[in-house]
């Protein structure tokens, strides 16, 4: 009888352990599955910023050659390259740049007539709302993940692991003109 009550002991501590071990295992995967979305949309970022950054040089060298300048205006984008930036730096710079690359294209408006710089133009703003969802949906990850390092268990198993906190995009949600159907 006495070697019974001890293998139920022992029966009792190993199903005891394994409970643990598999929730500790359920809530490490889930930090992982969060944090893995995390990293796929701050890779899909990196490379939307890297086309809009392409397309702004295609841009600005349109302009200065149509409008034959060498603009000042345009400094801190051109060392962005030699800058190790963040994508929210590098988002700011490039967002400033395109900026700066409407106002010149108001104010000299044979730059519309050059056919390959107004699809440079539109293919930048399409670079523009394909930033924001991407964006959107990255916050949207990084809320969950920053939670998950924060809230009990996953926060043993988060400072055990190391794992750091990350930072939202600022997103600027640009109102289009009203359409009336």
């Amino acid at each position: 009888m006495h070697i019974l009550e001890v293998l139920l002991v022992l029966a009792i501590v190993t199903l005891v352990l394994c409970i643990i071990a598999m929730f500790i295992v359920i809530n490490y995967n889930s930090i992982i599955e969060v944090l893995y979305k995390v990293n796929v949309s701050e890779k899909k970022i990196t490379e939307t910023l890297k086309t809009k950054q392409d397309l702004l040089s295609r841009a600005i060298n349109i302009i200065e050659k149509q409008l034959k300048i060498d603009t000042k205006v345009f400094d801190e984008f051109k060392k962005i390259n030699s800058n190790n930036l963040k994508n929210n730096e590098k988002d700011l710079i490039l967002s400033n740049t395109f900026n700066e690359v409407k106002k010149i294209t108001e104010d000299y408006s044979e730059l519309n007539k050059v056919k390959s710089y107004a699809g440079i133009i539109k293919d930048i703003e399409e670079c523009d709302c394909l930033l924001g969802g991407i964006k959107t949906m990255n916050n949207k990850y990084v809320a969950i993940y920053n939670k998950y390092l924060k809230s009990f268990p996953k926060n043993i198993i988060s400072k055990f692991k190391r794992f750091k906190s990350k930072s939202l995009y600022d997103i600027t949600i640009k109102k289009e003109a009203e359409v009336i159907i």
